[in-house]
């Protein structure tokens, strides 16, 4: 499905733009998160010209990023970096899969939609929830939220697990943690059922690129190269103040080439594969990396004698959220609701 505000020829204009020996103030190295911010906020001046190098391609149609219900579909596929940890010490000598998005909008367009931030600031576009998804377990603090931002916040019309909420919040607090209204107003210890990145609206997952990148399409300072790799950094000089001149890219057909950058050239190509791009010592910062934390999936699988329990309530999905309503309906006739 081609978005309301792009023509099909601007699409495939978009997607299939080719790398060519150019120049522009600022070359970003990745269309993830951050990548997609910085480039968004730095074309908001007309004058300022960047370009953006993303490994993956275009996910704005796959049904494994899209829907909310798909989420892990996407894991071990194309779009998934899955690197492996060492094997670790403290999970009986087994190595872990640091998940990774390989697409425009990066693990936004993978992970878990989950939404908590540090800060107080107010920069996404939030969704008051509904009466029943209040009931449900969802709550908010209104001030700690804004409404006018490109991200899409709030909660699915359903919410899994709902049922179980109050067992829940009276487990915790036997042991000391307490509910919390709302770990988005900079306090985050607590039990809560957190909003997601979800256009309530679409019922479609709002990763980044759809925040930041599809509906700023028309700027014509602003470039996105799909399905090119950065090969390694160029450098104007290394000697008292190094600068970084542009970047070696490899397209997808093997075509070698230069991207410049008159200013600066911005590394967002995450944490762990940004150590694929061939890069010598140049300033020697050793604590570079040296905080990085991540976690890896994990899951608790439960067995009991009973048929599972679907929890869904299948009134609550959008009749135009169709795949996801056929696959709930396919659950509960092989699983009828228990009572």
């Amino acid at each position: 499905m081609i978005p309301t505000y792009l023509s099909a020829f601007a699409v495939a204009l978009i997607l299939c733009e080719t790398v060519r020996a150019a120049s522009y103030d600022y070359v970003i190295i990745g269309g993830g998160t951050c990548g997609l911010v910085i480039a968004n906020r730095l074309t908001e001046l007309a004058n300022i010209t960047v370009a953006v190098i993303e490994a993956g391609g275009s996910v704005y149609n796959n049904v494994n990023v899209t829907n909310p219900s798909n989420y892990g579909a996407a894991f071990g596929t194309s779009i998934d970096y899955a690197n492996s940890t060492t094997n670790q010490v403290y999970a009986n000598g087994k190595s872990a899969v640091m998940r990774a998005g390989k697409a425009l909008g990066g693990t936004s367009t993978i992970n878990g939609m989950a939404y908590t931030r540090a800060s107080v600031e107010e920069h996404e576009n939030f969704t008051l929830p509904a009466a029943f998804q209040l009931a449900d377990g969802a709550s908010y603090i209104p001030a700690d939220h804004g409404h006018s931002g490109p991200v899409k916040v709030g909660w699915s019309d359903h919410i899994e697990n709902f049922t179980i909420f109050s067992i829940f919040n009276a487990s915790n607090n036997a042991v000391g943690l307490t509910y919390n209204q709302d770990p988005n107003g900079g306090h985050m210890h607590g039990f809560n059922f957190l909003p997601k990145l979800v256009d309530r609206d679409t019922g479609i997952r709002a990763d980044a690129a759809r925040a930041y990148y599809f509906p700023y399409t028309k700027r014509k300072n602003l470039h996105l190269f799909l399905n090119t790799y950065a090969n390694k950094i160029l450098w104007k000089s290394t000697k008292e103040t190094p600068v970084a001149g542009g970047v070696q890219v490899r397209a997808a057909d093997g075509t070698v080439s230069t991207i410049y950058a008159s200013k600066e050239v911005i590394v967002s190509a995450g944490s762990l594969n940004y150590q694929a791009l061939k890069t010598q010592i140049v300033v020697n910062l050793p604590t570079v990396g040296e905080n990085l934390q991540d976690q890896p999936n994990n899951a608790f699988l439960l067995e009991g004698k009973r048929k599972p329990l679907w929890i869904f309530h299948i009134r609550r999905i959008p009749k135009h959220c169709r795949p996801l309503r056929l696959q709930l309906h396919e659950r509960r006739e092989r699983y009828p609701i228990q009572t």
